[in-house]
């Protein structure tokens, strides 16, 4: 989680987070962050006010030092300009589709791990000296809900378990002894193949698969697409990881290859946890035919004296599962946008493939997910949603928007 203060912003001379420092900008050139003079010293503005605000952080000790600002601190200090893969407009655009509410957009670009928009709310203006503490949510660790089932899926196929054509009963629970796994809003089916019930999302089926499989086999597949590694190159960002898995019961299993953990005491969550910036990168995986980039939010960190250090496009790894199963993935996500659960995310004329998830928290409510990819002739797009307290079908329906303003903005749509 990244907190930060707002505090005072003048009379700072002698404060070595308050002397002069380097700006910072977006791709498109907007300046986000530059030093003015104030008395004797210096006082830091943000033209920009609230724009990408968790991801500049703040330089001031007082107001808890984050982001960017800090993080960076030694090159700014020495005056280097730091360029962001940000895009101006799109992280403008992602932040108003988050219409006040508390969550996440997060847009990457597949061929590259560059983050293109990482929006979080609620924002703040970082010139008001009375704004609270805020959490980045992008980089915050969540329960993924159903759209961890792309990882159980995979795992799957990879083991020769099943094949998309499998045949499953699907009820509306699956009673164990410890409890039960039960469909969203109690959805009963008959039977459902296993494509049918990634499109549908249902909880009973990847429950059974879940059991089948056994933890080793999930939590394996999760390590291949980067759980328990760092994944991103320049910005603090939580460790995914499935928690606790020494004291998983059956009950535990099977959920977690649904994508929910389990609050089983005060402090005790057990299960698999993420963040939507590494679920961005996952989707790109599907997006970018095979190739998982770790994303980065730096495109270029320019000295005084006119070098320029630019961030290199660093793959986690690529064939991380085989081609054929890879390909068939990203086809039943198109499918679960064409006929499923995240048909909210369509864009009319664009190849979209995604997964939603709901996802039931410790902290009372249910968080909604988009985790998908579009694609044009053109050009690509990662894209997560994660709306607090809210359903997969708002997530789907900002997705939508996300995706049609992202591939617009990136010259991947016709007239």
């Amino acid at each position: 989680m990244a907190f930060f203060m707002i505090g005072t912003l003048l009379g700072c001379t002698g404060d070595p987070l308050c002397a002069e420092r380097g700006d910072i900008l977006t791709s498109d050139g907007k300046v986000l962050a530059r030093s003015g003079a104030s008395g004797d010293g210096f006082e830091r503005i943000y033209p920009e006010k609230s724009l990408a605000c968790q991801l500049v952080g703040s330089c001031y000790a007082e107001q808890g030092s984050s982001g960017i600002e800090y993080q960076f601190r030694d090159e700014l200090e020495n005056m280097s300009e730091i360029s962001l893969t940000i895009n101006s407009r799109l992280q403008h655009m992602a932040e108003t589709l988050l219409d006040g509410r508390s969550g996440t957009v997060v847009v990457v670009n597949p061929q590259t791990g560059g983050v293109l928009a990482l929006a979080s709310t609620p924002a703040c203006d970082l010139n008001d000296p009375d704004e609270e503490g805020l959490v980045n949510r992008a980089v915050e660790l969540c329960i993924p809900g159903s759209i961890f089932k792309t990882i159980t899926l995979a795992a799957a196929l990879e083991e020769g378990e099943l094949t998309l054509d499998s045949v499953y009963d699907a009820p509306a629970s699956l009673v164990l002894p410890e409890g039960a796994v039960v469909n969203y809003n109690t959805m009963q089916y008959n039977a459902l193949t296993v494509r049918e019930a990634y499109v549908q999302s249902c909880n009973t089926v990847f429950a059974q698969i879940s059991l089948q499989l056994g933890l080793d086999d999930i939590d394996e597949m999760a390590g291949k697409f980067g759980f328990d590694q760092m994944i991103s190159q320049d910005i603090d960002c939580p460790i995914s990881t499935i928690q606790n898995k020494d004291v998983m019961t059956g009950l535990a299993r099977a959920w977690c290859g649904v994508g929910q953990a389990l609050l089983v005491s005060d402090d005790c969550l057990v299960g698999p946890v993420t963040t939507a910036l590494h679920m961005a990168s996952i989707a790109s995986y599907f997006a970018n035919d095979g190739v998982l980039y770790v994303p980065y939010t730096i495109e270029a960190i320019k000295t005084v004296e006119g070098n320029v250090k630019k961030t290199q496009p660093q793959a986690l790894g690529s064939g991380i599962i085989e081609e054929g199963h890879r390909a068939q993935i990203a086809d039943v996500m198109r499918l679960a946008v064409l006929q499923g659960t995240a048909k909210n995310a369509a864009v009319s004329g664009i190849d979209v493939g995604g997964k939603t998830g709901t996802a039931e928290t410790q902290y009372g409510y249910d968080d909604g997910w988009f985790c998908g990819f579009a694609k044009t002739d053109s050009a690509s797009v990662a894209v997560v949603v994660l709306l607090e307290n809210a359903t997969s079908s708002d997530a789907s329906r900002v997705a939508s928007s996300v995706i049609a303003g992202s591939l617009g903005e990136m010259g991947g749509l016709s007239d």
